[in-house]
């Protein structure tokens, strides 16, 4: 069960205390869906070619379905939130994490970069930290992403699709 409850809340870890979330989805390709079916029919066909070979019939069609579970569950199930504290978040099927506080990114911008990510999309966001690391994510709605990450810190603003640091001395809350 989805840690989340409807509405954008979730329930704060051991106490009941329910804190504001803000919940984006995950975007998918696809492409990816394409893909996955694509190999799905390269898998049927391997097993058409094995006709009177039941045990490797059976192989292949099990490594099959694994893929098409493995797809299912993981892919549509993440998700990147801001808890109340400012801390963006990631959750999935693997687990979730701290992806960075707010005020510790240094800039967001589009990428199109396809390093190894669990953004299953190439219409992806480069999120760079202070610390000069960077991370990949997929969102639906970039936009409304992009205005919860500047409206829940102290330091950033935003231009279109790209977030980065306001000048030193200027006035805190714009956009």
């Amino acid at each position: 069960m989805s840690p989340f409850s409807p509405g954008g809340h979730r329930a704060k870890d051991g106490g009941g205390c329910y804190c504001h979330w803000v919940e984006f989805i995950t975007k998918v390709d696809t492409w990816f869906l394409a893909a996955v079916h694509g190999s799905g029919a390269v898998m049927l066909a391997m097993a058409t070619l094995l006709r009177g070979r039941p045990v490797a019939i059976r192989i292949v069609l099990a490594v099959f379905a694994i893929v098409l579970v493995f797809v299912g569950v993981t892919v549509p199930g993440v998700t990147y939130g801001i808890a109340e504290d400012g801390d963006l978040e990631s959750r999935g099927f693997w687990g979730s994490g701290t992806i960075s506080h707010v005020d510790n990114i240094h800039s967001i911008t589009p990428s199109t970069d396809l390093r190894a990510s669990e953004a299953v999309s190439t219409d992806r966001l480069r999120i760079e930290r202070t610390d000069g690391t960077t991370v990949l994510i997929a969102v639906r709605d970039k936009k409304g992403f992009l205005e919860a990450v500047v409206k829940a810190s102290t330091v950033l603003h935003r231009d279109g699709l790209v977030v980065t640091r306001k000048p030193p001395g200027s006035a805190s809350g714009s956009q």
